[in-house]
């Protein structure tokens, strides 16, 4: 029988256990602050002693910086902490991460290299944003320029919406590092790899059928110039090519 991660967590104070979205110990009544385990970025207790995840050792080492940063959701200063080998801010209410482009480069690299170690075991299906993502929840801020970030489903198949802010970096949910650093484990960056060259090679196909199909009313002259049909085509794929990319980030 599974054990689920929510009941495996406990208060640090008192040893009860609490679920990972509890506010303070039923027994003891401790506040409760969420943090990530600086190894596997599961979900765990500022004060406990090991990860209740991957049993290691959840010593934290946080950063001195200069101007704090607010979380994009509650609006509580965010600390910064290395995490899983990259420096991250995060915030101890909501238990949200900050993290820059290159830190959050340097975990999905870590994480697909553990997951070719192990041959990259199977993945599930392409995940589309649920219905409470699309709807039940507001763009926020960037913490850096202030501007509206947007949301993306990393990698096209995962089903993790991420904030994006293109110049500064991006913004995690509660587990959603984990769950993205889990997906690339997988191998899931290599199935989305797949899926962006199936669809281009499909679209490909349908507008060379378009390119090659008789112009109405006659054939066209072969000495002629590019036709607003070539251009169209050739903008068209370029318009993929761009839109694939875009979707690992």
């Amino acid at each position: 029988m599974e054990t689920t991660e929510k009941s495996s967590l406990h208060c640090p104070d008192c040893g009860a256990p609490a679920v990972e979205d509890a506010v303070r110990c039923d027994f003891c009544h401790a506040v409760l602050s969420r943090a990530a385990c600086p190894s596997c970025l599961g979900p765990m207790f500022l004060g406990m002693r090991f990860c209740p995840r991957c049993g290691a050792p959840a010593e934290r080492k946080e950063v001195e910086t200069g101007k704090p940063l607010p979380c994009p959701r509650c609006g509580v200063a965010m600390t910064t902490v290395d995490l899983a080998g990259a420096r991250v801010r995060e915030c101890e209410e909501c238990g949200g991460l900050w993290v820059q482009e290159s830190s959050f480069q340097k975990i999905v690299d870590d994480a697909e290299t553990r997951g070719k170690a192990i041959l990259y075991p199977e993945v599930g299906p392409p995940q589309e944003a649920s219905p409470e993502d699309r709807s039940g929840r507001f763009y926020v801020p960037c913490p850096e320029c202030g501007e509206l970030m947007n949301r993306k489903n990393y990698a096209g198949i995962s089903g993790v919406v991420l904030d994006v802010c293109r110049v500064h970096g991006l913004r995690f949910d509660r587990r959603e590092l984990q769950d993205v650093a889990d997906f690339v484990e997988k191998g899931g960056l290599e199935k989305s790899r797949k899926v962006e060259l199936e669809e281009l090679r499909q679209e490909q196909e349908r507008l060379k059928a378009i390119q090659n199909a008789p112009a109405p009313g006659g054939v066209s002259d072969p000495d002629a110039g590019p036709s607003f049909l070539d251009a169209l085509t050739a903008s068209s794929v370029a318009g993929i090519v761009r839109t694939l990319l875009d979707r690992l980030l």
